[in-house]
């Protein structure tokens, strides 16, 4: 899980000539080669970093950071903190593809609660995305 995110960063990286310092951290104790997350849920929010926070301004010191924590044993709360220009509540009129696609996977899991995904930004500062995620070796899907 987080040896295919830090490839998807170093990529991605190299596209804006390693501009962006991106760090993937783990709470200690959390063996991240145990646990198994559905695909597709952390990705889309370090893409929209590259893509959104930093306006194409990479002259700054542009800096992603995300961390993986353990809630119980039937989640992890992935964090996705940027330190981009932000935007102020309401200012996206539309809400992205990818926020929309992995809010929808989410609601695929019977415990996900929309408070699940919060999104915290300030102008001039930077986005900071909280995510719960089931562990799927430890909770199964909603059939619809």
């Amino acid at each position: 899980m987080m040896e295919l995110l830090e490839r998807y960063a170093s990529v991605e990286n190299q596209r804006y000539q390693g501009a962006v310092h991106v760090q993937i951290h783990h709470a200690p104790g959390l063996d991240p080669t145990a646990i198994k997350v559905p695909p597709l849920l952390i990705q889309p929010f370090v893409e929209n970093t590259f893509k959104h926070a930093f306006g194409g301004d990479y002259t700054k010191d542009a800096e992603v950071e995300v961390y993986f924590q353990e809630q119980g044993n039937r989640h992890l709360l992935v964090t996705i903190k940027d330190n981009g220009r932000g935007f102020r509540p309401g200012e996206t009129k539309n809400t992205s593809m990818g926020m929309r696609i992995v809010a929808q996977r989410l609601s695929l899991f019977p415990e996900f609660e929309p408070h699940h995904l919060q999104v915290d930004s300030i102008p001039g500062k930077g986005t900071t995305i909280s995510v719960l995620i089931p562990r799927l070796d430890q909770i199964a899907l909603v059939q619809k």
